[in-house]
C-alpha cells in the first residue's frame, strides 16, 4: 500500500536524516520526499509497517498528518541510558561506557595513592581541583567515544554542533581547573590547548567546518573558564567548581544523547579499546594534574584549604 504522509517540525539536514532512518528502520520504502514541503509517499512492506513508522516519527518528536508535534520528555533519555545498561544491541555504547569507569576508577585510585605518599604530599592540597578533573575527564572521554563509534556521517549542523559542544566543555573545564591553580595566564594557555585538541578531535570525523567550530569553541571555553576562577579567586571558588562540571557535565552527556537520536545505535565506526581508553585517559589525566599541583602559579591561584 501506498501513502502519503505530511510531516512538520522539520527544520534542518538533521531532521531528514532522523526520518529516512526511521523509515528505513520500519521497514517501509520511501516512493517520493518533499522535505522542504514536510511531504513524504512511502510504500509499506508488510502489514503494519507504515502504522509503526507514523508511530515512530510521533515518538521522535514530529508532526503526523496533523497530529501536534510530541513535547519532549525527560523520560527519553532516561530510557536511552537504562537501555545501554540492559540490552544487547547497545553492546558498543556499554563498551564505552565501561571502559570510561574503569577509567575513572584507576584515576580516583591514582589519586588516593598520590594523597598518601609522602613524596607527593602536595596533591592532598589540590584534592577537590584533581578528583573534578577525574570525573571531567571520563565525561569528555564518553562523549568523544560515543561521537567518534558512528560511521554514518554527521550533517554540518550536527557536525557544528558536536564540535562546538566538546571544543567549549573541555576547555572550559580545563580552563576552570588550571585558571584556579595556576592563575590566569596559564589556565588560559592550557585550557585553550586542551580545548582545542578535544575539538579537533571532535570535528576530524565530521570535516574541515567541525574542526574549525571545534578549535574556535576550545579558544573561546578555554579563556572564558580561567577567567571565572579568577574573577571567583575569594568568593566560594571550589563550591562554583562543583555545580560547573555538573551543568557541563550534563551538556555533554546531552550531547551524546542527540547522537543516538539522530544516528541510532553506535555502529560500524571506531570500536572501543579498554586498554587504550584507559591509558590515554589517565596519561592526560596525570599530566594535567601535574600541571595544576607543580605546575607555575601567580598571585591569584589557589593554593588549597
Amino acid at each position: 500500500m501506498r501513502e502519503t504522509i505530511n510531516l512538520s517540525g522539520l527544520e534542518c539536514d538533521s531532521c531528514t536524516k532522523v526520518v529516512a532512518r526511521l523509515i528505513e528502520k520500519s521497514s517501509c520504502r520511501l516512493v517520493s520526499a518533499g522535505f522542504d514541503s514536510g511531504c513524504i509517499e512511502v510504500v509499506d512492506s508488510d502489514d503494519g509497517s507504515i502504522s509503526r513508522l507514523k508511530e515512530a516519527l510521533l515518538d521522535a518528536g514530529y508532526g503526523v498528518n496533523g497530529k501536534p508535534l510530541q513535547r519532549g520528555s525527560l523520560s527519553r533519555p532516561l530510557k536511552f541510558f537504562s537501555d545501554v545498561m540492559s540490552k544487547a544491541e547497545y553492546s558498543v555504547e556499554r563498551e564505552i561506557l565501561e571502559a570510561g569507569v574503569a577509567s575513572l576508577v584507576l584515576m580516583l585510585a591514582l589519586t588516593a595513592l598520590a594523597f598518601y605518599l609522602p613524596a607527593l604530599s602536595a596533591v592532598r592540597d589540590y584534592l577537590p581541583l584533581l578528583l573534578l578533573g577525574a570525573f571531567g575527564t571520563m565525561a569528555a572521554y564518553l562523549t568523544l567515544a560515543h561521537h567518534r563509534a558512528f560511521s554514518v556521517p554527521s550533517s554540518c549542523m550536527t557536525g557544528m554542533m558536536v564540535g562546538m559542544t566538546i571544543g567549549m566543555m573541555g576547555g572550559f573545564l580545563a580552563g576552570a581547573l588550571s585558571g584556579a591553580a595556576n592563575g590566569m595566564y596559564i589556565g588560559s594557555i592550557a585550557g585553550m590547548a586542551v580545548g582545542m585538541f578535544f575539538g579537533v578531535l571532535a570535528g576530524i570525523p565530521v570535516g574541515v567546518m567541525g574542526v574549525l567550530e571545534g578549535m574556535m569553541a576550545g579558544i573561546m571555553g578555554g579563556t572564558m573558564g580561567a577567567m571565572l576562577s579568577v574573577m571567583l579567586f575569594n568568593d566560594h571558588l571550589i563550591e562554583f567548581l562543583v555545580i560547573l562540571f555538573a551543568a557541563c557535565i550534563s551538556v555533554l552527556f546531552g550531547l551524546s544523547y542527540m547522537l543516538f537520536r539522530e544516528n541510532g545505535l553506535a555502529t560500524g565506526g571506531r570500536k572501543p579499546s579498554l586498554f587504550r581508553a584507559i591509558a590515554a585517559n589517565t596519561l592526560f589525566f596525570a599530566v594535567f594534574s601535574a600541571l595544576l599541583v607543580w605546575g607555575p602559579k601567580t598571585t591569584f591561584a589557589w593554593t588549597g584549604g
